[in-house]
């Protein structure tokens, strides 16, 4: 009974993140807009606008063309501009020509999540930030309207890299996860942000402050943020695996991660020795 009460308590949580997360997010709504150039077609087209209206009051009145002529052309180029943005937020420019925006983004989201960066006193706690990393790209790979890259290809960089968009565009990905861990006794600090490498901008970023034993809670809430920041729409099958804890055992968990990491240390260097 009490492990089903668990359960039940850890649905309703990722039900709720998932409600919250749905919520209109202005940010979001302005990053969308340059993504699909709505603001570089506004500018574009107000600056043309303007020259060939200018051009138009210089030169037809040297041809005699009547005043309401040029007063009709500068009325349909005003005319025009809320139409150049309604055809840019509907249509998109993709490697494959010009596509309905709706078909580009039925796509998959791509998305890498990099290594989190151990700001732990105790250095000896990079297994612990490993884990949480690993975790939350395991999540994430769960959802199906989400493209994330393996962890093999992205444990080679550093976590908050400096040229985030030559990683971005090794990796072939649009969006980037980035993030810190701070772990002291039984208390842990995890700092997570999303970023849109494509326009520069920040969908989403949260610092979470917790008990190690909610730590399962932090990781789905995680993937549940990113997962929605990006679009992805989420299935009950998907809902109950993200809120699924792999152990009731917290000590059993730490155990885990630090195998987990030592496997890992001991793959690189065979990987690194067999290039010497």
């Amino acid at each position: 009974m009490p492990q089903t009460n668990r359960r039940d308590r850890g649905r309703l949580a990722v039900t709720l993140s998932v409600a919250q997360s749905r919520r209109v997010n202005p940010k979001a709504f302005f990053g969308e807009l340059k993504r699909r150039n709505v603001y570089k077609v506004a500018v574009a087209y107000a600056v043309a606008g303007w020259a060939l209206s200018q051009g138009i009051a210089q030169v037809f009145p040297v041809f005699d063309v009547p005043n309401w002529a040029i007063r009709s052309i500068v009325v349909l180029i005003i005319i025009g501009l809320p139409i150049a943005l309604v055809l840019a937020w509907m249509f998109e420019l993709t490697p494959h020509g010009i596509k309905r925006a709706e078909r580009a983004d039925a796509m998959p989201a791509t998305i890498a999540v990099l290594p989190f960066e151990n700001l732990s006193e105790d250095k000896a706690n990079a297994y612990f930030a490993d884990g949480i990393q690993a975790e939350i790209l395991t999540r994430l790979a769960k959802i199906a309207d989400l493209k994330v890259i393996s962890r093999t290809s992205t444990q080679q960089y550093q976590s908050k890299p400096a040229n985030l968009d030559e990683i971005a565009k090794q990796l072939g990905v649009a969006n980037v996860v980035e993030g810190s861990v701070q772990k002291a006794a039984d208390q842990v600090r995890v700092n997570v942000q999303l970023v849109n490498v494509q326009t520069g901008s920040q969908l989403w970023a949260e610092t979470y402050d917790r008990k190690l034993t909610d730590i399962f809670s932090v990781e789905s809430e995680i993937a549940i943020r990113i997962a929605t920041s990006l679009q992805a729409k989420l299935t009950g099958r998907e809902e109950q695996a993200l809120a699924a804890k792999p152990t009731s055992n917290p000590e059993a968990y730490d155990l885990f991660l630090r195998g987990e990491y030592e496997l890992h240390q001991a793959e690189s260097s065979l990987a690194a020795g067999a290039y010497d």
